[in-house]
């Protein structure tokens, strides 16, 4: 599987453990375009789309809590963290 926006493959950030690691987790639920936050993890533009590559970066406790607090699946939480105007294509 792929995660893509406009049409273009996302560098789909990700972090494990919290503390110091926690700064790089964005959260762009229901978020579009250009209203979402990008991660520190890569190359951050203003607006978004001049790096459409980063849309932000998925923290694992965080998605863990989504899944046992919330009942999240994973597609709502993949959109959670990288934008609500993700595709998810299967290869």
């Amino acid at each position: 599987m792929v995660i893509k926006w406009d049409g273009i493959i996302i560098c789909a950030f990700y972090v494990s453990g919290d503390g110091s690691y926690a700064q790089y987790v964005t959260y762009n639920e229901g978020k579009t375009g250009d209203a979402i936050t990008q991660s520190a993890l890569g190359w951050v533009t203003n607006p978004p789309s001049l790096n459409p590559y980063n849309r932000g970066a998925m923290g694992q406790i965080q998605a863990n809590a989504l899944a046992s607090n919330n009942g999240y699946t994973w597609l709502q939480i993949l959109k959670y963290f990288y934008g609500a105007d993700i595709i998810i294509e299967t290869r």
